[in-house]
């Protein structure tokens, strides 16, 4: 039998550009490694799964990567703007750098300055050419859509004042972003985007309300997610907010553990559980509508559960 051919690396790296447009689609990288390296000005778009992605030595470029199942690893970086999902995000003697970020775990800096952390908005589903949205590559590089940590940022090497700043979603000042004003396809906008905007507490007209989403015994993983990335988006389409998402496996005897309420012991498997600010009609609407695997948690259980919830995520994230 013949040995599987083996990837030719020159196909998984952009390398050496000066002031290019250069992309990869669908199936171009198929969960392949893939590096950057020594670019200028160039845009350079990777709209497909990826493994790890490695960028180095990149100055004034805008940066686009679809999911990435391990880590994003920038370094020697300058004046960059970068668009990213992934596992981990790691970064390490940049400065002047935007990144646009949903990750899973907490983003890690190390030796940088003037790094600005926003909340992602991405969308690429219709470019041609592309047949996978990017919840099905998300997927495919066992990324969960409901666990974003974009905000906690790890500084291995603080100051004052701080390397690094959160920032708003607003994209009308992004330095590069000149660079895709001709890319139609790629859109970075709240209304096309997977990624919910998030609310805080503070900015809430609505109490919010804890919805649990239970993955049924014949739900794959990939039909669950997409169950609740459709209620999300109605829910966002009626004025919902959302606050905060977190995706947890908990096994059947932990749930009095982990919840402290007995009322907790029907719960168990993969859940996933969305904090969302709406009118009481419309999340009566969707538990209604859903039937099975919803549930929408008491007022009185709101903190203990939410609490709960988030410990666990963060325990899990750890492991």
């Amino acid at each position: 039998m013949r040995d599987k051919e083996r990837p030719d690396p020159s196909q998984y790296q952009f390398t050496n550009l000066h002031g290019e447009v250069v992309a990869k689609l669908d199936g171009h990288v198929n969960g392949q490694q893939f590096i950057i390296d020594k670019c200028k000005e160039c845009c350079i778009l990777v709209l497909d799964h990826t493994a790890c992605v490695n960028i180095d030595d990149c100055e004034k470029c805008l940066i686009v990567l679809g999911p990435c199942k391990g880590s994003v690893f920038v370094r020697d970086c300058a004046n960059c703007t970068i668009f990213t999902i992934s596992q981990q995000f790691r970064s390490r003697d940049c400065s002047d750098i935007d990144v646009f970020i949903f990750c899973s775990t907490r983003p890690i800096i190390e030796s940088c300055r003037l790094m600005r952390f926003r909340p992602l908005a991405l969308f690429y589903d219709k470019l041609e050419g592309l047949i996978q949205s990017i919840a099905d590559q998300m997927l495919k590089a066992s990324i969960s859509p409901f666990t974003n940590n974009w905000s906690a940022i790890h500084d291995f090497t603080p100051e004052k004042p701080k390397n690094f700043q959160i920032c708003p979603m607003c994209y009308d000042t992004i330095k590069n972003m000149e660079l895709v004003n001709n890319i139609e396809e790629v859109k970075f906008n709240e209304e096309n985007s997977l990624f919910p905007p998030y609310f805080p507490m503070g900015q809430l007209q609505h109490k919010a309300k804890l919805l649990l989403f239970e993955q049924l015994p014949s739900q794959s993983i990939d039909d669950f997610y997409r169950r609740i990335i459709v209620v999300q988006k109605e829910l966002i389409s009626n004025k919902a907010r959302i606050v905060a998402t977190r995706d947890v496996t908990i096994r059947k005897g932990d749930m009095y553990a982990v919840f402290e309420s007995k009322n907790a012991a029907k719960y168990s498997g993969r859940i996933v559980s969305m904090e969302v600010a709406c009118d009481e009609e419309l999340v009566k609407k969707y538990t209604e509508y859903e039937k099975d695997g919803i549930q929408v948690v008491d007022d009185k259980d709101f903190d203990r559960y939410r609490t709960s919830l988030h410990r666990l995520a963060d325990i899990q994230m750890n492991v």
